[in-house]
């Protein structure tokens, strides 16, 4: 990447400056946020996380049918 260290560096500095020009207020909401999370997955999903936490690729899937046995059953005899 060219400048390599360069956009790292602007993307802090502009970080600073929008946190620098919030209220106090609105930077304690968001660890507010972040702890209702926390202690939601530690105290309700951990513990259930074989029925609400599941990989999706774990998952069975149910089977549909293909385009064939569509067209299949939708055939109808001709008078």
């Amino acid at each position: 990447m060219p400048l390599w260290p360069l956009p790292p560096v602007v993307a802090l500095i502009g970080l600073g400056i929008a946190l620098s020009q919030q209220d106090v207020v609105d930077l304690l909401i968001v660890p507010a946020i972040v702890t209702v999370a926390a202690v939601y997955y530690a105290l309700f999903l951990r513990p259930r996380r074989s029925t609400h936490w599941r990989d999706p690729e774990d998952v069975p899937r149910m089977e549909t049918p293909t385009t064939e046995t569509r067209q299949a059953g939708n055939e109808r005899a001709e008078p």
